[in-house]
This record gives structure tokens, C-alpha cells and sequence, in this order.
């Protein structure tokens, strides 16, 4: 199920590919890649609260899962709650110093919050870290 539901979200079939992680889920309660991919799968369907209790659950699972961090930093972020987006975001860095969409998301948070040096900042490190910040 885990397989199907990862083809079925890349052709956007969203509340398809919900239920195959759903099965997933319910076969291995544990499978954290299901839990981020199933909250993926709703942050495309703009549907932000069930995102995050899907990225909460795979952080509550493994708490040093950095794409369910940066991932649940970006459903806040669409809520517009940017200090606690940032806080994801600063865990998703403080895991991995090298996350560059992380800093970068981080950035788009802070500058949008108008926290505009910490925005500099993590701007400048994204670009360091390779990633095109357009």
C-alpha cells in the first residue's frame, strides 16, 4: 500500500492516495514515511490540520525526522503561523545544519513575520548550501 499510495500522490491523486497510506497505516502504525507522505498528501489538499497531525505523528514516531519537521513547518507556514513555523524549521536545521529547504523556508518565514535579519541570514546560508532562492 505504502508503494501505491507513493505512485498514486505523484499523479496528484490526492484522496486516493490518502487511503492507500491510510492502509499503510494501519498494517504498521510505525511507518513514518507513510505518516509524512499521507500529510503530504493532505498539504496538497490544502488541507493543513490533518497535515500536521500526520507530520506529528511521524515526529512522535522519530523524532529526528527532519522532512516531517520542515514539512509540518510548511503547513503552519500556509496557516500563516510563521514564529511556530520557524521553530519547525529551526528543528528540521538543528538535525541536519546542512537542510537547505529547511533554512530556506525558514527565511520565507522569518522575512514574511518581519523578522528581516533573521530572514538575511538564513537566505545566506540556504545560498551557501546550494539552493536557488530565485
Amino acid at each position: 500500500m505504502n508503494n501505491k499510495g507513493f505512485a498514486v500522490s505523484q499523479e496528484a491523486r490526492f484522496d486516493e492516495a490518502i487511503k492507500c497510506f491510510d492502509k499503510a497505516i494501519e498494517i504498521n502504525p510505525k511507518n513514518t514515511t507513510a505518516w509524512n507522505i499521507e500529510g503530504i498528501a493532505f498539504y496538497q489538499l490544502a488541507r493543513f490540520d490533518e497535515a500536521i497531525k500526520c507530520f506529528d505523528k511521524a515526529i512522535e514516531i522519530f523524532s529526528y525526522y527532519k522532512d516531517a519537521w520542515n514539512n509540518k513547518g510548511l503547513s503552519l507556514y500556509m496557516k500563516k503561523d510563521y514564529n511556530l513555523a520557524i521553530k519547525c524549521f529551526d528543528k528540521g536545521v538543528e538535525i541536519d545544519r546542512n537542510f537547505a529547504d529547511a533554512w530556506f523556508n525558514k527565511a520565507i518565514s522569518s522575512r514574511d513575520s518581519g523578522k528581516t535579519e533573521e530572514a538575511t541570514n538564513a537566505f545566506n546560508i540556504a545560498k551557501q548550501l546550494g539552493r536557488d532562492i530565485g
